[in-house]
Parts: C-alpha cells; sequence; structure tokens
C-alpha cells in the first residue's frame, strides 16, 4: 500500500481528521478492565424503561440517545496507519486542534481552550497542515522512516 499523497493543506486536514475519527471507532479492548468499577461480570442487560428514562435525563427525547459505533472499513484503518506518523514531531496542542475536530468540536471552544480566536484556531490549523504537507511532498526521511515503522507494527498485530 502506498501512503496518500495530498496536494493541499484541505486534504491534510482531511486525512489527519480521518484517521483520529478512524482511531476512536475502533474498539479498545482494555479500556472496560482500565474503568473498571470494581467487578469483572459484564453489564446486565437494562430495560426498555430504564434505557427511555435515561434518554429523557440526558436530551428529553429517546433521539437524544447515542448510536452505536460502526466499524471503520479497512482501507480507513489502513490510511490511518499511513497518517497518523505526520503527527509525530507536532506540537502537542496543535495536533490537539485536529483531535478536537474529529470530535466535532467547534473553532470556538478550540480557540477558547487555547487562549486565541477561533480564527486564530483555524490559521494555527492551517499553518499546521501547510507543514505537514511540506515534509510530505519534500519525501521527509523522518516521515518515511515512520511510516515504514507504522507499517511494519501493523502488520505484526494482524499476524
Amino acid at each position: 500500500m502506498t501512503a496518500p499523497r495530498p496536494t493541499t493543506p484541505a486534504e491534510v486536514k482531511a486525512l489527519l481528521i480521518e484517521a483520529l475519527q478512524t482511531l476512536a471507532a475502533l474498539p479498545d479492548p482494555e479500556r472496560r478492565f482500565l474503568r473498571q468499577k470494581g467487578t469483572g461480570w459484564p453489564e446486565t442487560l437494562r430495560e426498555a424503561q430504564e434505557v427511555f428514562s435515561n434518554a429523557v435525563d440526558a436530551g428529553g427525547r429517546f433521539e437524544a440517545m447515542r448510536a452505536p459505533r460502526s466499524a471503520p472499513a479497512p482501507a480507513a484503518i489502513d490510511r490511518m496507519w499511513l497518517v497518523l506518523p505526520w503527527l509525530h514531531g507536532v506540537d502537542s496542542d496543535d495536533a490537539w486542534i485536529f483531535v478536537a475536530r474529529a470530535r466535532g468540536w467547534h473553532w470556538q471552544w478550540i480557540g477558547d481552550r487555547l487562549g486565541i480566536t477561533d480564527r486564530g484556531a483555524k490559521k494555527r490549523a492551517d499553518r499546521v497542515a501547510t507543514t505537514i504537507l511540506e515534509k510530505v511532498q519534500g519525501g521527509s526521511s523522518q516521515i518515511r522512516e515512520l511510516v515504514a515503522f507504522s507499517l511494519s507494527s501493523s502488520r505484526d498485530a494482524r499476524h
């Protein structure tokens, strides 16, 4: 598989957000053990009335409940392995901007957290995307090494 070759900063941002959303959609089997509340037993099935009352408490209507996550496509997972290394070497606040956008946060919220305006946050994301694009297009050796490592790791994980 070849790595995606974006030609614009907008494509870089779209690929990063897709990769982060794919990562979030993957199942995490260890999470239930790390966040366990005192018992090893699985959750019991709840009554329909309890589910409905929780939905009413959450948003006032049954439709407010969160739909179950669907598994990402295999091609999206493969792209994720190739795109996530682009964030290596990026400042953690800059990387967080893309994580927040992948989670659906508004630009104003992102700017508030970083202490800048929403336009400032957008410009910062554009600047980071442009820097990543230059590294990817320039064939940065660091990017190539990280992509090669992530590919070998993903192959090892599959077998």
